[in-house]
Protein backbone atom coordinates (compact mmCIF):
# COMPACT_ATOMS: atom_id res chain seq x y z
CA UNK A 1 0.00 0.00 0.00
CA UNK A 2 1.65 3.62 -0.81
CA UNK A 3 0.39 6.44 2.04
CA UNK A 4 0.73 9.98 1.03
CA UNK A 5 2.22 13.13 3.18
CA UNK A 6 1.43 16.60 2.18
CA UNK A 7 4.11 19.15 2.61
CA UNK A 8 4.27 23.28 2.42
CA UNK A 9 7.97 23.08 0.84
CA UNK A 10 9.62 25.00 3.49
CA UNK A 11 13.56 24.46 3.81
CA UNK A 12 12.77 22.53 7.04
CA UNK A 13 10.54 19.77 4.53
CA UNK A 14 13.11 19.56 2.14
CA UNK A 15 15.63 18.95 4.84
CA UNK A 16 14.00 16.60 6.41
CA UNK A 17 13.04 14.61 3.45
CA UNK A 18 16.74 14.41 2.30
CA UNK A 19 17.40 13.00 5.65
CA UNK A 20 14.71 10.40 5.88
CA UNK A 21 13.04 12.29 8.73
CA UNK A 22 9.24 12.62 9.56
CA UNK A 23 8.24 15.22 12.70
CA UNK A 24 5.65 14.19 15.35
CA UNK A 25 3.81 17.21 16.18
CA UNK A 26 2.77 17.55 19.67
CA UNK A 27 -1.12 16.08 20.60
CA UNK A 28 -1.65 20.01 21.55
CA UNK A 29 -1.06 21.61 18.55
CA UNK A 30 -3.82 19.27 16.51
CA UNK A 31 -5.82 21.32 13.93
CA UNK A 32 -8.98 19.41 15.05
CA UNK A 33 -10.89 20.86 18.15
CA UNK A 34 -12.48 17.92 18.73
CA UNK A 35 -9.50 15.84 18.68
CA UNK A 36 -9.36 13.39 21.83
CA UNK A 37 -12.79 13.53 22.88
CA UNK A 38 -14.23 10.43 24.80
CA UNK A 39 -17.39 9.66 27.31
CA UNK A 40 -16.22 8.24 30.56
CA UNK A 41 -18.89 7.00 32.75
CA UNK A 42 -21.27 9.69 31.26
CA UNK A 43 -19.07 12.44 31.46
CA UNK A 44 -17.72 14.55 28.17
CA UNK A 45 -14.37 14.95 28.50
CA UNK A 46 -12.07 17.00 25.66
CA UNK A 47 -8.60 15.37 26.68
CA UNK A 48 -6.91 17.44 24.41
CA UNK A 49 -8.17 20.59 25.50
CA UNK A 50 -7.18 19.49 28.97
CA UNK A 51 -3.80 19.00 27.62
CA UNK A 52 -3.80 22.54 27.14
CA UNK A 53 -5.70 24.06 30.51
CA UNK A 54 -3.70 21.32 32.27
CA UNK A 55 -6.25 21.19 34.82
CA UNK A 56 -9.04 18.20 35.73
CA UNK A 57 -10.49 20.35 38.37
CA UNK A 58 -14.05 20.38 37.46
CA UNK A 59 -14.56 16.37 36.59
CA UNK A 60 -15.94 13.99 38.71
CA UNK A 61 -13.08 12.72 41.65
CA UNK A 62 -13.25 9.55 40.83
CA UNK A 63 -11.69 9.49 37.19
CA UNK A 64 -9.93 12.83 38.13
CA UNK A 65 -6.38 11.27 39.27
CA UNK A 66 -6.65 8.59 36.11
CA UNK A 67 -7.65 11.22 33.80
CA UNK A 68 -4.72 12.99 35.10
CA UNK A 69 -2.32 9.76 34.54
CA UNK A 70 -3.82 9.78 30.92
CA UNK A 71 -3.31 13.18 30.12
CA UNK A 72 0.73 12.83 31.14
CA UNK A 73 0.92 10.54 28.59
CA UNK A 74 -0.74 12.24 26.38
CA UNK A 75 1.84 14.99 26.81
CA UNK A 76 4.72 13.17 26.02
CA UNK A 77 2.89 11.87 22.63
CA UNK A 78 3.71 12.55 19.11
CA UNK A 79 1.50 12.16 15.62
CA UNK A 80 2.38 12.19 12.27
CA UNK A 81 -0.75 11.90 9.92
CA UNK A 82 -0.96 10.63 6.46
CA UNK A 83 -3.22 10.14 3.72
CA UNK A 84 -4.46 7.17 1.34
CA UNK A 85 -4.95 9.92 -1.77
CA UNK A 86 -2.98 12.33 -3.32
CA UNK A 87 -5.07 14.19 -5.71
CA UNK A 88 -7.15 15.42 -3.03
CA UNK A 89 -7.43 19.29 -3.72
CA UNK A 90 -8.60 20.15 -0.39
CA UNK A 91 -5.48 18.52 1.03
CA UNK A 92 -3.21 20.34 -1.24
CA UNK A 93 -4.83 23.69 0.09
CA UNK A 94 -4.25 22.97 3.36
CA UNK A 95 -1.35 20.78 3.73
CA UNK A 96 1.03 22.03 0.61
CA UNK A 97 0.43 25.78 0.15
CA UNK A 98 -2.14 25.75 -2.03
CA UNK A 99 -0.41 23.27 -4.37
CA UNK A 100 2.75 25.16 -4.36
CA UNK A 101 4.40 22.65 -2.40
CA UNK A 102 4.71 18.87 -2.97
CA UNK A 103 3.30 15.36 -1.69
CA UNK A 104 5.58 12.37 -0.77
CA UNK A 105 4.60 8.90 -1.82
CA UNK A 106 5.67 6.06 0.79
CA UNK A 107 5.56 2.29 0.53
CA UNK A 108 3.76 1.84 4.05
CA UNK A 109 4.91 -1.46 4.21
CA UNK A 110 9.01 -0.43 4.68
CA UNK A 111 7.69 3.13 6.13
CA UNK A 112 6.27 0.68 9.22
CA UNK A 113 9.31 -1.36 9.73
CA UNK A 114 11.30 1.69 11.66
CA UNK A 115 11.59 3.66 13.51
CA UNK A 116 7.81 2.47 14.74
CA UNK A 117 6.54 -1.16 14.49
CA UNK A 118 3.17 -1.84 13.19
CA UNK A 119 1.05 -1.80 16.44
CA UNK A 120 1.70 2.01 16.12
CA UNK A 121 -0.32 2.75 12.89
CA UNK A 122 -4.13 3.08 12.96
CA UNK A 123 -6.65 3.56 10.27
CA UNK A 124 -8.72 6.78 11.47
CA UNK A 125 -12.18 5.70 11.90
CA UNK A 126 -15.09 8.51 11.20
CA UNK A 127 -17.89 8.90 12.95
CA UNK A 128 -20.81 11.37 14.19
CA UNK A 129 -20.58 9.62 17.67
CA UNK A 130 -18.34 10.16 20.45
CA UNK A 131 -16.64 7.33 21.67
CA UNK A 132 -17.32 5.60 24.83
CA UNK A 133 -15.21 4.35 27.34
CA UNK A 134 -15.92 2.96 30.78
CA UNK A 135 -13.64 3.74 33.51
CA UNK A 136 -12.51 0.31 34.28
CA UNK A 137 -10.93 0.07 30.86
CA UNK A 138 -9.19 3.33 30.77
CA UNK A 139 -6.23 2.18 30.81
CA UNK A 140 -6.87 -0.80 28.58
CA UNK A 141 -4.22 0.31 25.72
CA UNK A 142 -6.70 -1.05 22.90
CA UNK A 143 -9.30 0.70 24.18
CA UNK A 144 -7.31 4.16 25.03
CA UNK A 145 -6.35 4.84 21.49
CA UNK A 146 -10.21 4.75 20.49
CA UNK A 147 -9.72 8.59 21.44
CA UNK A 148 -6.90 9.37 18.78
CA UNK A 149 -8.22 7.09 16.00
CA UNK A 150 -11.37 8.66 16.01
CA UNK A 151 -12.80 11.87 14.59
CA UNK A 152 -15.71 13.73 13.48
CA UNK A 153 -17.03 12.55 9.99
CA UNK A 154 -16.73 16.24 8.85
CA UNK A 155 -12.64 14.70 8.61
CA UNK A 156 -13.16 12.02 5.83
CA UNK A 157 -11.90 13.01 3.32
CA UNK A 158 -8.39 13.13 4.59
CA UNK A 159 -8.26 9.35 4.69
CA UNK A 160 -5.99 9.76 7.16
CA UNK A 161 -3.69 6.84 8.51
CA UNK A 162 -1.81 8.24 11.62
CA UNK A 163 1.45 7.25 13.31
CA UNK A 164 1.50 7.72 17.05
CA UNK A 165 4.96 8.34 18.35
CA UNK A 166 6.37 8.28 22.05
CA UNK A 167 7.24 11.46 21.93
CA UNK A 168 7.14 14.63 20.04
CA UNK A 169 9.89 15.65 18.06
CA UNK A 170 12.10 13.87 14.84
CA UNK A 171 12.19 9.97 13.73
CA UNK A 172 14.08 8.55 10.64
CA UNK A 173 12.66 6.01 8.88
CA UNK A 174 14.31 3.89 6.09
CA UNK A 175 15.47 5.24 2.54
CA UNK A 176 13.66 3.44 0.71
CA UNK A 177 10.30 3.96 2.17
CA UNK A 178 10.30 7.31 -0.40
CA UNK A 179 8.91 6.16 -3.99
CA UNK A 180 7.72 9.05 -5.61
CA UNK A 181 7.59 12.75 -5.05
CA UNK A 182 4.51 14.78 -6.25
CA UNK A 183 4.84 18.45 -7.52
CA UNK A 184 1.72 21.15 -7.02
CA UNK A 185 0.57 22.44 -9.94
CA UNK A 186 2.37 25.93 -8.60
CA UNK A 187 5.03 24.25 -7.36
CA UNK A 188 8.02 26.22 -8.69
CA UNK A 189 11.11 25.35 -10.71
CA UNK A 190 13.71 25.75 -8.05
CA UNK A 191 11.76 23.93 -5.50
CA UNK A 192 11.69 21.00 -8.08
CA UNK A 193 15.38 21.19 -8.77
CA UNK A 194 16.60 21.66 -5.13
CA UNK A 195 14.19 18.56 -3.89
CA UNK A 196 15.57 16.49 -6.92
CA UNK A 197 19.16 17.31 -6.44
CA UNK A 198 18.86 16.69 -2.72
CA UNK A 199 17.27 13.10 -4.17
CA UNK A 200 19.98 12.52 -6.40
CA UNK A 201 20.45 8.27 -7.48
CA UNK A 202 18.00 7.24 -5.21
CA UNK A 203 15.55 6.18 -7.62
CA UNK A 204 12.46 8.34 -7.13
CA UNK A 205 10.00 8.58 -9.26
CA UNK A 206 8.71 12.49 -9.85
CA UNK A 207 5.22 13.45 -11.27
CA UNK A 208 3.23 16.92 -10.96
CA UNK A 209 -0.36 17.50 -10.59
CA UNK A 210 -2.76 19.50 -13.41
CA UNK A 211 -6.92 19.96 -13.77
CA UNK A 212 -8.45 17.63 -15.62
CA UNK A 213 -10.03 18.91 -18.62
CA UNK A 214 -13.76 19.78 -18.19
CA UNK A 215 -13.76 18.45 -14.57
CA UNK A 216 -12.70 19.70 -11.09
CA UNK A 217 -10.26 16.75 -10.47
CA UNK A 218 -6.59 16.81 -10.33
CA UNK A 219 -4.07 14.08 -12.50
CA UNK A 220 -0.62 13.08 -12.07
CA UNK A 221 1.88 13.61 -15.08
CA UNK A 222 5.43 11.90 -14.77
CA UNK A 223 8.24 14.98 -14.74
CA UNK A 224 11.57 13.90 -15.99
CA UNK A 225 14.72 13.38 -13.30
CA UNK A 226 16.71 16.39 -14.04
CA UNK A 227 19.94 14.80 -12.52
CA UNK A 228 19.07 10.95 -13.69
CA UNK A 229 22.40 9.29 -14.45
Amino acid sequence: MLVYKYRSGTTRDIEALMNNQFYASSMEILNDVHEGKIIIDNQEIELFDLLVKNSVSTLDISIKKDLENLIQIYKNSGVYSLSKDYKNELLWAYYADSQKGFCIEYDFNILKQYPCNEDNFFDIKYSKNVPIINLGSIFDISILKKSLVTKSSSWKHEDEIRILTPSKGMFSYFIRAIKSIYFGNRTDKNTIESIMGKLKGRGVMYYQMAHKKDLYELEKTEIEDMFKA
